[in-house]
């Protein structure tokens, strides 16, 4: 029996193809940008209440994936407390993209101690829709828009 390089180029370009498939990400070129909280299965009516009144949550996904939490506050007394530090600052993490619709999130290392976010752990599912995002969990969905 001889080596058939044929078969073996197949079988090479049958593993590859197969592994592209499996890396790409749905949400690659998408996921950049900040994104502004529309619905959330934990906000009470209040919550919502709070934020019409001083500033709406949002995520910031950066190329470097880091993700940031942080509100877009509408006083300018609370965008200078935030940038000084206090309880109202943003929480940074990271975020890494797998396949399809898949996205790692994890803390971040820098100190971050808001106490305004719950920031999203594990694997979830991240879709993307034109301007639209939705992080779907195991307690229920967020829905996000893109801020311009």
């Amino acid at each position: 029996m001889g080596f058939n390089h044929r078969k073996l180029t197949c079988l090479m370009l049958a593993g590859f193809t197969l592994f592209v498939a499996g890396c790409g990400s749905n949400n690659k070129d998408k996921i950049v940008g900040k994104w502004k909280l529309q619905s959330a299965p934990n906000l009470s009516e209040e919550d919502w209440k709070f934020y019409e009144k001083l500033g709406h949550p949002f995520l910031e996904f950066k190329g470097d994936g880091t993700v940031i939490a942080s509100f877009d506050w509408k006083s300018p007394n609370l965008k200078e407390l935030a940038a000084k530090g206090s309880d109202l600052a943003s929480e940074t993490g990271t975020y890494k993209l797998l396949s399809g619709d898949l996205v790692e999130f994890a803390p971040g290392t820098d100190g971050s101690s808001s106490k305004m976010f719950r920031f999203p752990k594990g694997k979830l599912r991240v879709t993307i829709d034109g301007d639209n995002m939705t992080i779907t969990a195991s307690d229920g969905s967020l829905s996000l828009v893109r801020m311009k």
